[in-house]
């Protein structure tokens, strides 16, 4: 179990700094692991909203697309708040403790998404498989 959303825990597993040695790196995100099969995704969605960083656009795009996912936009934010209420985006399924937080106050609902190896606890609704976001529709 790994606590991979804190960012003084992470500083004291891989260093301090260790994400802007990885964030320019294009096999970092050229190999990121899926961490839900594609084919789980049995419900229509409009955007994946996702921060990263903006140069790495393409990449993710392409891991996308290699790894099977729907062919759907991409919006790349650190304010996905924002980005949905902009959007008009009323659900958003997310891995991320703080950003659910976030949403327990606004008019946009969340599902928090829990990995196998999460070391922290959920935040409201939540999955451990994207088969399971249908329940919540």
């Amino acid at each position: 179990k790994l606590d991979y959303w804190s960012v003084p825990h992470m500083d004291s597993v891989l260093g301090q700094g260790w994400f802007s040695k990885i964030a320019p790196v294009k096999e970092f995100w050229e190999t990121i692991p899926t961490l839900s099969a594609p084919s789980s995704i049995d419900f229509d969605f409009d955007y994946y909203i996702s921060s990263f960083p903006q140069d790495m656009y393409d990449v993710r795009v392409e891991w996308l697309k290699k790894n099977g996912f729907p062919d759907k936009p991409l919006i790349v934010t650190n304010d996905k708040l924002n980005k949905c209420l902009q959007l008009g985006v009323g659900l958003i399924v997310d891995d991320k403790p703080e950003f659910m937080k976030t949403l327990q106050d606004s008019p946009v609902r969340g599902i928090h998404f829990i990995t196998h190896y999460a070391g922290f606890e959920p935040v409201g609704k939540y999955v451990t498989s994207l088969s399971q976001v249908k329940q919540y529709l």
